[in-house]
This record gives structure tokens, sequence and C-alpha cells, in this order.
């Protein structure tokens, strides 16, 4: 799977390249609790990456890139012809381990990121979570 460079991350934590806009992409609900799940309601156009960071740290989580590896989410061109997509506390992502871990661990603030391309100048979209076990 693609893994976002350093510089690429710093850009993407500072937002520039990043838009919170409800009609590409919307977090509902916006808050995640034990048992629960957030649908990812997607726009036309939205991108083909899904990625998310835990707020407040440096830790990403990528959840559908491309690459050779059989895909645990679904492939890039599965994510870009879907309208909702659901995320639950067993959600998996490729992690700051570089293994699949399980992203919703700890409470608090998770910023969902879409895109064409996320190790790029391309830019995306934004929503946020809320996880309260």
């Amino acid at each position: 799977m693609t893994v976002l460079s350093g510089a690429n991350i710093a850009r993407a934590q500072e937002g520039d390249d990043f838009v919170n806009a409800p009609k590409v992409l919307a977090c509902k609900p916006g808050v995640l609790k034990k048992g629960g799940a957030v649908t990812l309601v997607l726009g036309p156009h939205h991108g083909a990456e899904l990625a998310i960071q835990r707020g407040g740290t440096r830790d990403w989580y990528f959840i559908v890139t491309p690459g050779p590896e059989k895909p645990h989410f679904m492939t890039p061109q599965a994510f870009a012809a879907a309208k909702h997509a659901t995320l639950t506390e067993k959600t998996l992502g490729l992690g700051p381990s570089g293994n699949l871990e399980r992203i919703f661990t700890q409470p608090g603030r998770y910023v969902v990121h879409i895109s064409d391309k996320m190790e790029s100048d391309a830019g995306g979209n934004i929503c946020t979570i809320n996880y309260r076990p």
C-alpha cells in the first residue's frame, strides 16, 4: 500500500489541501459509539483513496490505497464508485506500525481524508468523527 511521505503528511495535517465539503464527504453521524457505525456519505468525484488520522497525533491509518496488496476494505476503483462506506470500531487500516491495525482504539477526534491521490498535491476532502467508546 502507498504510504505518505513526511512532507505530504505535514501538508495534510496542516489542512492546506484538504477541505470540509459536506456535499463531497460527510460523516454521519459525527460520533462513533461502542457497537455503532459511521456512514461516510460520498458525493460525485470524491476520489479513490481513504485514510484516517487520529487527531492530535501523527498516527495515520490507510484504508483504501493503490498497491499490489490484497485490499482489506475495498479497491480504489470500488471506493471511487461508492456512494456510501461504513466504518465501525473494528475497521482496519494500515497503521503506523506498517501492519493492519484497528483504527478506533482511543477516544477522541479522528479526521477522515479522501482524495484522488493521497500522496500528491491533489488535495481532497475531510470530515471528523468523534470516537466515544
